[in-house]
């Protein structure tokens, strides 16, 4: 059985206000052709579906456009988990028509609030109908939801008492899933229980969005805060064949408690959510039950992000070279960071006019000018108020762009942006009750 492990996709997403609809259309049309060349039985979707709590219109129809196409490929399963960018109640909301789909079993978890363990431990079977694998579903777990897990215990330190509530709740369904998997050899595999103790039991994969210890993130995530980083590795039973996680955007393992790699594996987002990201390369992996490895499988990126360094003169030869490079099917997309010794006024304007005189502008479009720590987007702007309507974006992009004009450190910015995704999943909840 051919399980495919995927995350972080954050439809609706946008960069300098300019949206990423495109792109994400790409990559579900990449991987749609690769479920289908590589014979996929199950996919593993680790969270952050959406960036934010209330996507678009566009692109909760991108998503379920998806799942209709998927369902006639060979795929049997299709387990999706929440993230932190996600709302559980919007994500819930759909589950019943979602886990009725026929020719593909769905199972959404938003969040562990009312779940059993029926509902977080879910059995994958192959084509035959033979039982394949045990997936343990968890989402991204908030911190009022694992505390409640300590049965009342208290901890003056906060995050010591939310990863005390994560080891027990991974405890709690391991402890489950062993009991299921020892009834299930036991009544209907009793050959491999008896008569060949070497044959390997069947495997247990779980899901996480959260972020480990000793993993590396990108500028994209601006760097987990609170109690969100720091979780140890040695949380997760070493019985367990794989953890697919989701939430950094970066491809990479971490070595586990026992010293072993590529058993806890992000897969990184599968399209470049910033400039940063850009140098790291863009997938999924697939991972099977007979070989238990994990495989790393590259998607082609239908867009380029491009950071070009220098002044003014050495930025548009820059672009004379960029210019003689094979096209994508999208404009690349260019944030130059202009040298603080050049002094050019206006250097989006002037960059802008030279890209049109050269004819580049069908091969590319600037998106962001740094220059002395100040970010100039060619997105949004105060010049665009006489000509567009605050009617024409959604409420998230207009707070970035206040956000942007004020210029706050990193770390402040993505904190107000996950306090503004807060208060709207609160006020979509009284909408409602």
């Amino acid at each position: 059985m051919r399980i495919l492990h995927t995350s972080d996709w954050h439809l609706g997403q946008t960069l300098a206000q300019q949206s990423r609809i495109e792109e994400h259309a790409e990559f579900l049309k990449q991987l749609l052709e690769l479920v289908h060349q590589r014979d996929i039985d199950a996919i593993l979707l680790c969270g952050d579906v959406y960036d934010n709590g209330t996507p678009s219109t566009a692109a909760q129809r991108l998503f379920f456009d998806f799942l209709a196409q998927l369902s006639q490929t060979p795929c049997r399963h299709l387990v999706v988990i929440g993230g932190n960018h996600d709302s559980p109640s919007m994500l819930e909301a759909t589950r019943g028509v979602l886990e009725n789909i026929q020719s593909l079993s769905v199972r959404v978890i938003g969040s562990i609030q009312g779940k059993t363990a029926r509902d977080l431990i879910i059995p994958l079977s192959n084509r035959t109908g033979q039982l394949a694998a045990f997936v343990i579903a968890l989402p991204f777990l908030r911190e009022q939801e694992v505390r409640s897990m300590l049965r009342g215990a208290s901890c003056d330190d906060r995050m010591l008492a939310y990863v005390a509530g994560i080891r027990t709740t991974c405890e709690k369904y391991h402890a489950k899933t062993i009991h299921l998997r020892n009834l299930v050899t036991r009544w209907f595999h009793p050959e491999a229980a008896h008569s060949d103790p070497t044959t390997p039991p069947i495997p247990i994969l779980a899901t996480s969005h959260l972020f480990v210890s000793g993993a590396l993130s990108s500028d994209s995530e601006h760097e987990p805060i609170g109690t969100l980083g720091a979780i140890p590795v040695d949380i997760w039973s070493s019985e367990w064949d794989y953890l697919a996680l989701g939430h950094l955007h970066r491809r990479q393992t971490v070595t586990d408690a026992q010293g072993r790699k590529n058993r806890l594996y992000y897969c990184g987002s599968p399209i470049s959510l910033d400039f940063s990201e850009s140098p790291h390369p863009k997938g999924v992996v697939i991972w099977d039950t007979q070989a238990r490895q994990p495989e790393f499988v590259k998607i082609a990126a239908p867009r380029e992000l491009t950071t070009l360094s220098g002044t003014l003169e050495e930025i548009q030869r820059q672009l004379d070279h960029l210019a003689t490079l094979p096209t994508l099917p999208l404009r690349r997309w260019l944030e130059v960071r202009l040298s603080a010794a050049d002094l050019t006024m206006e250097p989006a304007e002037t960059l802008n006019q030279y890209l049109h005189d050269q004819q580049y502008d069908s091969l590319m479009e600037l998106l962001v000018v740094k220059r002395d720590g100040a970010d100039t987007t060619a997105g949004f702007t105060s010049a665009d108020a006489d000509s567009v309507s605050l009617r024409d974006f959604d409420p998230r992009t207009v707070f970035e762009s206040l956000l942007v004009q004020r210029a706050l450190e990193t770390s402040q910015h993505q904190q107000l942006l996950d306090d503004f995704d807060q208060v709207m999943q609160e006020m979509e909840q009284i909408e409602i009750k």
